[in-house]
């Protein structure tokens, strides 16, 4: 008999992209349809609907002016890269409350533990996920599960904490982490501050003397003034305009600094 062989397909998650809601327009005037069932006055009116409408990124207007290093593909590119930044669709500031699908089955830090396991620097034995406690007690019952298991299913040395979101995840990553130190396991959190102040939150809440590290990516509590704009390159008047227009920037408003997974070489610090 002959043999036959079965390939199947390698099916990979990707983290998806969602227009904030904060900043955008109605919904209705920013979504178009698939592009080859887009006519050309379809185009067109879509392309007046909105600034904002996905339709400049998946079939932008030609112009009489294109050349190779300037047309729609390549304006395209750097729309989607301006909304990107968090000024009209969701950044990695969004990880502070949201839950993206892509980080939780792509954990940065779990990524780069079993990099490192492959390359025998260390023995990476597993991870453990839990959730914030709606109070005290399914916190304390959550907590010590938790480092139970890390300390007798995993046997582990140390242990590396991340979370989502502020204010409650924090509550229960920190008594995670004191019970597991309390256990003989080393451990260390990666954090962001999302307080303004740098005062109250920091003092209730990043107070670990116990632990071996505390990992800061940066949070509310760090800003910059910046200069105007001498220049700037923006793919419409309007975003050229918001842009040319800002005086102060937060940590949280760069994509990539605040995110508690990992996932941004990123760090805002005040010189």
């Amino acid at each position: 008999s002959g043999c036959e062989v079965c390939v199947l397909a390698d099916v990979q998650p990707f983290r998806g992209i969602r227009y904030n809601p904060d900043r955008s327009d109605d919904l209705s005037r920013l979504i178009c349809p698939p592009y080859d069932v887009i006519s050309s006055d379809l185009q067109r009116r879509l392309h007046e609907s909105s600034p904002h409408n996905a339709i400049r990124l998946e079939l932008g207007l030609d112009t009489p002016d294109d050349s190779e290093e300037s047309n729609r593909y390549t304006r395209a590119a750097a729309l989607l890269n301006e909304w990107l930044d968090g000024g009209v669709v969701t950044s990695y500031y969004t990880s502070m409350g949201g839950a993206e699908t892509y980080l939780y089955q792509n954990h940065p830090i779990i990524t780069e533990l079993y990099r490192r396991h492959h390359a025998g620097e260390l023995n990476f034995v597993g991870t453990v996920a839990s959730i914030a406690g709606s109070d005290n007690t399914d916190r304390d019952r959550n907590c010590r599960a938790a480092a139970a298991l890390v300390q007798w299913a995993l046997k582990a040395d140390a242990a590396v904490l991340t979370k989502y979101g502020g204010g409650v995840p924090h509550a229960d990553l920190a008594e995670t982490a004191r019970l597991l130190e309390a256990a003989g396991i080393r451990t260390s959190v990666m954090v962001s501050d999302v307080s303004r102040d740098r005062r109250v939150e920091s003092a209730l809440l990043f107070n670990f003397p116990e632990l071996n590290a505390i990992v800061y990516g940066g949070g509310n509590d760090t800003r910059w003034q910046v200069p105007p704009a001498g220049r700037v390159i923006a793919a419409t008047p309007a975003v050229g305009e918001l842009l040319a227009g800002v005086r102060e920037l937060g940590a949280m408003n760069v994509a990539g600094v605040t995110n508690q997974q990992g996932a941004s070489r990123l760090r805002a610090v005040v010189y």
